[in-house]
């Protein structure tokens, strides 16, 4: 469900530190696993260390992909969206 989603409404780019040291410098990337999501001017929308396991992936994805960014903070998102989630400590 969540790779499905992530094709349709995403463009997924893989960066390996020796091929695309240009792009993780202008990202700020410092460190492995890191998912950025980019604005599809180029613009960097936020940038995330770490593994994200399928859960929090889903809401993350929901969050960009329905563009919500533009009009509530992440946290009310899921709040609003999905409170059984603040319940358990999961985002």
């Amino acid at each position: 469900m969540v790779v499905n989603y992530l094709n349709r409404h995403f463009v997924p780019v893989r960066v390996y530190p020796s091929t695309g040291r240009t792009l993780a410098l202008k990202y700020g990337v410092r460190a492995l696993p890191t998912t950025v999501f980019l604005e599809s001017n180029g613009l960097k929308l936020t940038g995330i260390r770490g593994f994200i396991g399928p859960r929090p992936m889903w809401v993350l994805l929901q969050y960009v992909g329905t563009r919500s960014y533009r009009r509530i903070k992440f946290l009310d998102y899921v709040k609003k969206n999905f409170p059984e989630l603040i319940k358990r400590g999961t985002p």
